[in-house]
């Protein structure tokens, strides 16, 4: 799976299914997280995690596993640095 970051902040999978790439394909976020869903940066790793920044900060989902289009919300990821306040 590898996902898309549009222009408009929206997210599109692209999937092998070892015969042929699967694109733009929707992508449904469940489990609660930011309403809106529209990133400034995404990333994601082998793991089967999805992280993207909405309003300065970074949320975490995870691939589910049945339907590789669903991302289910697992949580703000907190970041500590010198510049930096915890929560």
């Amino acid at each position: 799976m590898v996902v898309r970051r549009n222009p408009d902040g929206g997210i599109v999978g692209y999937r092998w299914d070892r015969q042929k790439w699967n694109v733009n394909q929707k992508i449904t976020l469940s489990n609660g997280g930011p309403a809106a869903g529209k990133f400034g940066f995404i990333a994601q790793n082998a793991d089967g995690r999805f992280y993207g920044t909405v309003d300065g900060e970074i949320h975490e989902y995870r691939w589910y596993g049945s339907d590789p289009y669903t991302f289910l919300y697992v949580g703000p990821v907190g970041i500590l640095n010198e510049t930096a306040t915890a929560r």
